[in-house]
């Protein structure tokens, strides 16, 4: 049986016939619709994630939807399997994915169409998914969430993280904080491929650019630094110039501070990090500023964001409002 995988912007072309598309899932169950393009197509549904076609008569997409849900749960992915039954022949099959649909409410996965007496099968879109951490894949789930309420295009840009490697910052990085933030950060830099990296700084009275790579993997190394690094007296965000992003363009800098003061900046979103008590008294501005208790009854991030759902969606809805408006500000 010939058997094809589907990656980037691939299509191939098999027999023209009937046509089965199967969607495999990971958690609860994952139905598949046809959208035509322009007329409608005939189609079979014999059972939950089973769609048979039987005569191809139109340019049409292959999409994914939960079943018993509004949207797929976090940790859902969804193999495709579309199978061609050549009369007298060898079958003919397609694989794509599995890829990441959590918090999604639908998928377009592959496009088929007639091309003369065979039928094309290509990807919609790059069905390569990054491996994220658990942290960094619930914020894309709930941002996608989020997206499916919202116009939000704040994470299109490419990000640079700027880290505070001031004194006070000390405890932030021990108890892992500073590392469940970048994982966040990550999280909704995932949300859009851009085949580039995401830039983290190390700053206090000098701006240290870390090594290229994947940020998840430095999660450990943050929460050891202070153990290897004399931190700063402050953190001189002013002297941060990331490296331009993959397309030309400059990069949305995201700082992550415990200094209230550094909250401003245009193109620039801040995550600080501060008591809530202490919020009104320094007057953070929302629109630029994403706050989170760095702890709260000797509970840390880490340990929140796993407790308390409400509290993590607030702030995934807080950094993509915050990244949308910065990015408005970036220049070209």
């Amino acid at each position: 049986m010939p058997t094809y995988m589907l990656e980037g912007d691939r299509s191939v072309t098999v027999s023209s016939g009937p046509i089965r598309a199967i969607a495999t899932s990971t958690a609860g169950a994952a139905g598949v619709e046809l959208v035509a393009a322009v007329e409608p197509v005939h189609t079979l549904a014999p059972r939950p994630g089973l769609l048979i076609v039987p005569a191809l008569s139109a340019p049409a997409v292959l999409r994914v939807v939960p079943i018993g849900a509004v949207e797929f749960a976090v940790g859902t992915s969804i193999g495709l399997t579309i199978e061609r039954e050549s009369g007298g022949g060898e079958p003919e099959r397609v694989l794509v994915g599995p890829v990441d649909v959590a918090g999604l409410r639908h998928r377009d996965l592959v496009f088929v169409e007639p091309a003369g007496g065979r039928i094309t099968v290509g990807s919609v879109a790059a069905v390569h998914e990054e491996q994220l951490s658990d942290v960094a894949a619930a914020t894309r789930a709930a941002a996608r969430t989020v997206g499916n309420a919202t116009t939000s295009n704040g994470t299109e840009r490419q990000l640079a993280i700027a880290l505070d490697a001031s004194a006070s910052m000390a405890p932030h990085y021990r108890n892992g904080s500073i590392g469940a933030v970048v994982e966040m950060i990550a999280g909704l830099d995932a949300l859009v491929p851009k085949g580039s990296t995401l830039p983290i700084a190390l700053v206090d009275e000098a701006v240290d650019w870390q090594p290229d790579g994947d940020p998840l993997r430095s999660v450990a190394t943050l929460t050891r630094l202070p153990g290897s690094r004399v931190f700063g007296s402050t953190a001189a965000f002013e002297r941060v110039v990331p490296p331009p992003a993959s397309d030309g363009r400059s990069r949305l800098v995201v700082r992550v501070t415990d200094e209230p003061s550094a909250a401003a900046a245009p193109g620039v979103h801040t995550v600080l990090l501060i008591a809530s008590s202490a919020v009104a008294v320094v007057g953070v501005d929302p629109a630029t500023t994403t706050v989170i208790e760095p702890d709260r009854d000797g509970a840390s991030i880490p340990e929140r964001l796993a407790a308390t759902p409400a509290e993590f969606r607030t702030t995934v809805e807080s950094l993509l409002r915050g990244l949308a408006a910065a990015a408005e500000e970036v220049p070209e």
